[in-house]
């Protein structure tokens, strides 16, 4: 097992996440100029044509992460401020109310379904699951190979369904979506390198019961302990351990107090824009294209900083803090999902309004997979 303690490699069957654009939004952008640079070529620095014609707006987006622009929520949020601005030659304004100023995530989710706000940024699905349970769907544990499959199940197909009955049963549209760090992976301060080294120990987790239900599986406990408390918990040692995508983990300076991380990504979690589709259908029609794309230029930015952080992050934890990076082999991986999936799909199930939807998800993921070279040596249990 020691060769697979790593520092750089990867294992055979992961591929590097993709930050090109989604597939699902293809059809809206048909036409669009610019680049996935996030510049939008000249259309982006000029206005359309005749926007004098156009009516001035002004809207709210929150979030309520910090106002970081080098963080992906700020930075993905002011990069919707200035295309709307830039091309509507400013009659389109758009106010960023970030880090909780308009409530929490909670509240600004119930504001924007109700319409006293317009847009909700960068919410996770937990965030989503108290008003559409579907959205549990992703915490079925290991059935992602990697974040490219992943972002194209969400892009495609699959995405598109989901996005239509989030919108039906919401009134939420959802313009765009990222990886949320990528996959979740337990750290601790004794050795993780197979199902039993859980075998006693306690994790913290967040309140969903899909996720605590994981860590029973691989014979440990879970808390649930609030991220603003978890850092001192850890150092504490109120719990063993935590389980987090890296970019959340290094955000917390988790580092300073864990030893060891295993890449089990065992949950793939993603992070939303949704607008009120009541104010986004009054809408000019020309606002409608360029919020779309604005959303669209936003989301890849996203995934590109999600991406970067991923490795740099993980590089960092190593050289500069010593922790040590497991990374199973694809036998030991089988044998984490056998472990958990069949159990915590039930709890899963139990809790969607629409179950089949996660047969749905796994032929998206194998037409994905199919879709894309490579990917022979991995399997899913369907």
């Amino acid at each position: 097992m020691a060769d697979n303690i790593i520092h750089n490699g990867r294992r055979s069957f992961l591929k590097t996440a993709s930050a090109a654009g989604a597939v699902g939004l293809s059809v809206a952008l048909a036409g669009c100029s610019g680049d996935d640079n996030g510049n939008g070529g000249a259309g982006a620095e000029e206005p359309v044509e005749n926007a004098d014609d156009l009516p001035e707006v002004e809207i709210t987006l929150s979030h309520t992460s910090d106002p970081d622009p080098r963080q992906p929520p700020q930075h993905q949020a002011e990069r919707i401020q200035r295309y709307m601005e830039a091309r509507s030659d400013g009659r389109f304004q758009m106010d960023i109310a970030a880090g909780g100023e308009l409530g929490t995530t909670t509240d600004i989710i119930e504001q924007t379904i109700d319409g006293t706000i317009e847009v909700v940024s960068s919410i996770a699905e937990g965030h989503i699951a108290p008003f559409y349970p579907n959205i549990n769907v992703y915490s079925v544990p290991y059935v992602f190979p990697d974040v490219e499959i992943a972002n194209r199940v969400f892009d495609n197909e699959f995405g598109e369904t989901m996005r239509e009955d989030l919108l039906e049963k919401t009134g939420l549209r959802m313009l765009a979506w990222w990886d949320n760090g990528g996959f979740r992976h337990y750290s601790a301060n004794d050795p993780l390198r197979s199902i039993d080294d859980f075998e006693g120990k306690t994790f913290r987790t967040m309140q969903i019961e899909a996720h605590q239900e994981i860590v029973r599986q691989l014979g440990a406990s879970p808390e649930a302990i609030d991220w603003t408390e978890l850092y001192d918990a850890l150092n504490q040692g109120v719990v063993d351990g935590q389980e987090n995508a890296i970019p959340t983990f290094t955000l917390g300076n988790l580092q300073e107090v864990q030893d060891y991380i295993i890449l089990d990504g065992h949950v793939y979690t993603m992070v939303y824009n949704c607008v009120n589709d009541d104010w986004f259908q009054d809408l000019h029609p020309t606002y409608q294209q360029l919020f779309t794309e604005a959303n669209f230029w936003a989301m890849n930015d996203a995934r590109t900083i999600t991406r970067v952080r991923r490795e740099q992050d993980l590089e960092m934890v190593q050289e500069e803090y010593g922790i040590e990076v497991y990374e199973p082999t694809p036998d030991e991986i089988e044998e984490f999902q056998d472990a958990t999936q069949a159990p915590v799909e039930e709890i899963i199930r139990e809790e969607m309004d629409d179950p089949e939807l996660i047969e749905e998800m796994y032929e998206g993921i194998e037409r994905e997979m199919d879709r894309m070279p490579g990917y022979d040596e991995f399997e899913i249990d369907v």
